[in-house]
């Protein structure tokens, strides 16, 4: 845990610090008990503004003898860490926010559901579930993602170029062919995320097609949405000791598409928050795709010298003619990943 840069968690725009007391990656790891990690993992995490008011982020329904309600969708596979070892979770959140939680049984498809005497016991409750949603959600394998497919014939071009000259040069080592990225698969990353049942499915599709306005609204002003593949970048500080190399984009107008975007997915907990802006890059190398697979792969290679050669590598400039929401480890008719949504523009 880093105490400079804590890990950060966002809820309905509310921004919550995780403290260096927990790590969250321990959770679904079995490394501690769920029910202590859970406890842990709620108790580390203060908010950065003690002023925000949380009535506005849910609904809340009057409820028969002047109690309150709210219910809300969760993915059946993290029913468990809301419960909690022997339904200890559950307890403690019902028993410090006086209220009562209802979650449905695994197999079971239905709204968490939670009943208190007033607003505020519910909103507090209802916000406690959710920090330990998404701290959970955090662990869950990565489903989809959102990108700009790549698919001009010149970019494709210097992109096998690159590649090949790279292959060819024997004083770069520690690379071969297979961690380089299927040129059908070129694509500008805006950022992954993990959608775990159908009503994730549905919420993202209909955050991305909210993205039209965005988009409509830059084009007003440009009738063309351009970007620049230029020059190499790695993401992370030792240059001598790499897993992934990146294509560098500069394009400001989908800059501001992709910023805007990712904020929606954000704010309904879909995705966190890596950077201050989203870091627009085409994955160009990966060691994760050695021997055409995509597992988690330790491998590392000493990239210094392709980042002083390659530094304005011009890779060329493309249309911006479609937006996706992919599907990982899928392959379309077309050699690109299978899209759960298109934004045509």
């Amino acid at each position: 845990m880093d105490i400079i840069a804590p890990q950060l968690l966002w809820i309905h725009g509310r921004c919550y610090r995780v403290n260096p007391t927990v790590e969250i990656a321990d959770i679904n790891e079995g490394k501690r008990n769920v029910d202590e990690i859970v406890r842990a993992g709620f108790e580390s995490f203060q908010t950065e503004d003690d002023d925000f008011d949380n009535e506005e982020c849910y609904d809340i329904d009057q409820a028969p003898n002047n109690q309150f309600r709210t219910a809300f969708d969760v993915p059946s596979i993290l029913y468990g860490v809301l419960v909690g070892a022997k339904g200890s979770t559950k307890k403690r959140i019902q028993f410090e926010t006086k209220t009562t939680i209802k979650i449905p049984k695994q197999g079971v498809d239905g709204p968490v559901e939670i009943v208190g005497s007033t607003k505020s016991s519910v909103i507090s409750a209802r916000r406690r579930l959710e920090l330990i949603i998404l701290a959970a959600r955090t662990k869950q394998e990565k489903t989809h993602f959102l990108c700009v497919p790549v698919k001009h014939q010149t970019v494709r071009e210097k992109f096998v170029q690159f590649k090949n000259q790279i292959l060819l040069n024997r004083s770069i080592t520690g690379i071969d062919e297979s961690m380089f990225q299927n040129i059908n698969k070129l694509h500008i990353t805006f950022g992954t995320l993990s959608l775990l049942n159908s009503a994730d499915r549905i919420l993202a599709t209909e955050l991305f097609q909210e993205s039209r306005a965005i988009v409509d609204k830059i084009r007003s002003t440009s009738s063309n949405l351009a970007i620049n593949i230029r020059g190499v970048e790695i993401m992370n500080d030792d240059a001598s000791s790499c897993n992934v190399l990146y294509g560098k984009v500069d394009s400001p107008q989908l800059q501001i598409i992709a910023d805007e975007t990712v904020n929606r997915f954000i704010a309904k907990g879909l995705m966190q928050r890596q950077y201050d802006r989203v870091k627009l890059h085409v994955t160009l190398i990966n060691t994760r795709f050695v021997n055409g697979g995509e597992a988690d792969n330790a491998r590392t290679f000493d990239c210094r010298s392709i980042l002083d050669t390659y530094a304005d590598y011009e890779f060329g400039t493309q249309n911006i003619t479609e937006i996706h929401l992919s599907t990982r480890y899928t392959t379309a008719t077309d050699g690109f990943y299978e899209a759960t949504y298109r934004l045509k523009l």
